[in-house]
């Protein structure tokens, strides 16, 4: 039988494996990592819809660490069944705890949180700009109580960059002999499909055309496009 397993698809198994190494071994040392350093391995943290879509939270343990879609990172305070309340975890502040870093270029947009305020150091944005707390237990916006905050100065508010757009005549499959491999299921960043990653699913082959693509084509169809029904030797 043909091995039609290429090197690029042996690559990329093996950066996976890695991600997921990783990633369990980031669950096991959360308890004693401070937000800074959960943030600083951000890449090895699953994303809670993913983590959703593998696991109920009713069966995760107390301590669980996933980022929010929002890109928060939380800790699960107690478990709870995620069927029924499927809001993100900035919804659910009984349910998570959030954690903060003090790496202004990790600073995410303000958010109150009487559960989770911001203690000294912490960083956020707001009104443009990034900010750090300085006080502990800190609930109030900068622009609400500019006496407990500073501007981080030595940065810029972190502005997103626009999704590349794709090259005309990308997402063509014929011509092609290399092997596609089949989608597997992202549990975070480091596994996460970017654009022009192709997979095969349901018989058909799908192109990301977003980055940090942890969805299916089936539950997100706005982040693949279809190339098709798989020929023979393409799978």
């Amino acid at each position: 039988m043909q091995n039609n397993t290429t090197d690029k698809e042996l690559v990329l198994q093996a950066m996976r494996e890695y991600g997921r190494s990783k990633a369990a071994q980031l669950q096991e040392a959360s308890a004693e990592m401070t937000g800074t350093e959960l943030y600083a391995a951000e890449d090895y943290i699953p994303d809670f819809v993913a983590a959703c879509a593998q696991k109920n939270m009713l069966k995760r343990t107390a301590g669980f660490v996933c980022r929010s879609s929002a890109g928060r990172v939380v800790k699960l305070l107690q478990p709870y069944d995620s069927t029924i309340y499927t809001g993100e975890p900035e919804t659910l502040p009984a349910q998570w705890g959030f954690v903060w870093s003090t790496d202004p270029y990790k600073a995410l947009p303000f958010v109150a949180m009487s559960t989770s305020p911001y203690n000294t150091g912490d960083c956020c944005t707001d009104g443009g700009k990034v900010w750090r707390s300085t006080i502990d237990n800190n609930v109030w916006a900068p622009t609400a109580y500019p006496q407990g905050w500073e501007e981080a100065t030595d940065t810029d508010a972190p502005a997103p960059g626009p999704e590349p757009e794709p090259e005309p005549g990308e997402g063509e499959t014929g011509g092609e002999d290399e092997s596609i491999p089949a989608f597997v299921q992202p549990t975070g960043a480091h596994d996460a499909y970017q654009t022009g990653d192709r997979v095969t699913y349901n018989g058909h082959i799908y192109e990301s055309t977003i980055n940090n693509n942890v969805w299916s084509p089936d539950t997100y169809p706005q982040g693949w496009k279809d190339l098709g029904a798989v020929e023979e030797g393409t799978a």
